[in-house]
This record gives C-alpha cells, sequence and structure tokens, in this order.
C-alpha cells in the first residue's frame, strides 16, 4: 500500500493546543454572575466546551442575559484574554508535534472559534514553533460545529479540506471537521469522547509525529478507523 500523505494539518485552540478551558468556564459563569443569574451548571460547561459564539449567546439569552450578541461576545472573550495572558499551560505532546511538522514542512493552521485578539494572546507565548495560518471567528461564521472554518483554513491554504487532519478535544469541533470531510483525531481532554467509526480516538498527543499522523491519515483513508 502506497503512503499518501495529508495535504496539511489543522489544529483547534482552546483544550487542544493550550489548556484554556478552564478559563473559559470561569469567564462565562462569571458573566452570569455579575448579571445576578445562577453559575452554569456542569452540562452546560459540558454544551460549551468547543462551541460556537452563536451556541453560547444563545445559552446565555436563554439564561436571561438580555445583551446582544456582540456585548456578550466582548465580554468574554477579553475576560479570557486578560486571564489567559500570563498562564499558558500547553496540552501535553502538542508543542512537540507542532514543532516537528514545522521541521518537515507541513502546513498548518490553527482553527479556532476564539477571536483574533484571543488567538494572539495564546501564540505569543508559543515557545519555537508557529503556524502557517490562523483562523478565527475574527475571519469566518458560523464557527464549529459547522464546518465552515475549516473549509476556510483549507482554501486559504490551497488545499481540499478532504484532505486535511483536524486535531481536536470536543463534539463541537469534532463535528465541524467530519462535516467537512476531514481525517480527525480526537483527543478528549476534561470531556468524554465516545470511540467512533467517524475518527480517530487517542488518549493524547504525546509521542506522536509527523510519520504517524501520515500513517493515521492513510490507514484511515484506505482501511478505516486504526487501533493504537
Amino acid at each position: 500500500m502506497s503512503e499518501r500523505a495529508p495535504a496539511a494539518v489543522l489544529w483547534d485552540m482552546d483544550g487542544t493546543l493550550a489548556d484554556t478551558e478552564p478559563h473559559w468556564i470561569r469567564a462565562q459563569s462569571a458573566l452570569l454572575t455579575r448579571r445576578g443569574l445562577p453559575e452554569l451548571t456542569r452540562q452546560q460547561e459540558i454544551d460549551l466546551v468547543g462551541a460556537s459564539s452563536e451556541q453560547v449567546v444563545t445559552l446565555f439569552q436563554s439564561l436571561g442575559v438580555i445583551d446582544d450578541f456582540e456585548e456578550i461576545v466582548d465580554e468574554v472573550f477579553a475576560d479570557v484574554c486578560d486571564s489567559v495572558a500570563d498562564n499558558i499551560q500547553w496540552r501535553p505532546g502538542a508543542v512537540e508535534l507542532l514543532a516537528d511538522l514545522n521541521r518537515h514542512g507541513v502546513r498548518t493552521a490553527l482553527v479556532t472559534n476564539s477571536n483574533r485578539a484571543l488567538a494572539d494572546a495564546v501564540l505569543r507565548h508559543l515557545p519555537g514553533c508557529e503556524f502557517t495560518l490562523t483562523v478565527t471567528s475574527s475571519d469566518v461564521r458560523p464557527g464549529k460545529p459547522e464546518p465552515d472554518p475549516f473549509y476556510y483554513a483549507a482554501e486559504k491554504l490551497g488545499v481540499a479540506a478532504t484532505d486535511c487532519v483536524v486535531i481536536e478535544d470536543s463534539m463541537n469541533g469534532i463535528r465541524g471537521a467530519l462535516a467537512a470531510d476531514c481525517v480527525t483525531i480526537a483527543v478528549p481532554h476534561g470531556v468524554e469522547i465516545p470511540p467512533s467509526p467517524e475518527y480517530i480516538l487517542r488518549e493524547s498527543l504525546v509521542g506522536l509525529d509527523w510519520p504517524q499522523v501520515r500513517a493515521l491519515y492513510t490507514t484511515f483513508r484506505t482501511r478505516g478507523v486504526p487501533t493504537e
């Protein structure tokens, strides 16, 4: 079997590259508290992992927040930006994998439902490696779980979405990647992701390198989901 290499690797940010989910949970509940509303339940927190701005606002307005879309989004993003400024924790194996992709000249994109300001606040701390492209909610809407951000990233990189690997930690992100027909590597963080023949499930990115990503892509496209 000849090996078919993916054209690019598209990464989620929150919970996949960086451990920012605790900052999001705190900022979202803080917005509700400032308006005299109850904090999010655990199930609501889970539902918002990897969610688009549209999903966040819809939930908040159903809970009694009367602010308009942009006011809610701007307040939450600004709070998270302040919170992560000097407190970035990288997910295990993420920086090492990105650095290996850089060494092999692989095209990469960060594809996030966060806005440009927050993505920049995280990426300025990224040690010794970089993304070819960054796609944020400031660039394209709707966000994940719709496929639009992945289509946009692939187009900007000059490749087909179906020839891309996506790395995600949430079902919202996975749904968007699958809708774009990307080969998806799911790496759960804080929220369970059930096994499925639709994506590749891994416990972590630790030890994963470009040859292995390439092999996973090839096997998935030609045989189905491999086992680790």
